[in-house]
């Protein structure tokens, strides 16, 4: 997956204001906030990613290129923790949540 240098600069200053500012980092899922914080960096310079690319790209990351793709029922429950993930995060950078 190719990304803008400044998706992937922001989602790094994303990342690390995370484990800064929230009070759950020491709880959380380092790779789970690392897909959070891409897939919220894509939103933010209108170079929106389906979470599903992503979260394969980093499986790819992960388990290297012979990885298979994930079962439906593994990535719903990514997805699902990425939701949560990204509420937090937007907690964390201080965006405005209303």
């Amino acid at each position: 997956m190719e990304l803008d240098a400044v998706v992937s600069a922001n989602a790094s200053t994303f990342y690390h204001r995370y484990f800064k500012n929230s009070a759950a980092a020491d709880k959380s899922d380092p790779r789970k906030v690392a897909i959070t914080s891409v897939w919220v960096a894509a939103k933010v310079t209108d170079d929106a990613r389906r979470l599903r690319e992503i979260v394969n790209s980093f499986e790819v990351l992960w388990k290297g290129k012979e990885s298979k793709l994930m079962s439906m029922k593994s990535y719903w429950a990514v997805r699902d923790d990425v939701l949560l993930y990204e509420q937090s995060l937007l907690r964390a950078i201080g965006f405005g949540t209303a």
